[in-house]
């Protein structure tokens, strides 16, 4: 019975814990209220200073909004530097 217990206090702090830290995301929308658009058609857009003023944890969600327009077809990626920041990297 003791054994028993043990092993489901363990299956519970570990619950807890993995419980917890999904509970925990953001959702940030990539370009904050400027949206997500060619540097083309919006110049005024910096990816880099948005994404260096944020401070990402694991399960945040990165949405893009671009407005009524269709994609342009270049790719962007996302990757964690340092301090939990991302850089963004464009592909054309």
């Amino acid at each position: 019975m003791e054994q028993w217990n043990k092993k489901m206090l363990v299956v519970m702090v570990f619950m807890m814990t993995a419980l917890g830290g999904v509970a925990g995301y953001k959702n940030y929308t990539v370009g904050g209220d400027l949206g997500w658009f060619d540097k083309l058609e919006k110049p005024t857009v910096d990816y880099q200073k948005w994404a260096s003023s944020k401070t990402f944890s694991l399960g945040d969600f990165l949405t893009t909004y671009c407005g009524n327009q269709k994609g342009t077809g270049k790719d962007v990626y996302f990757s964690l530097q340092y301090s939990g920041n991302f850089v963004a990297y464009f592909l054309a």
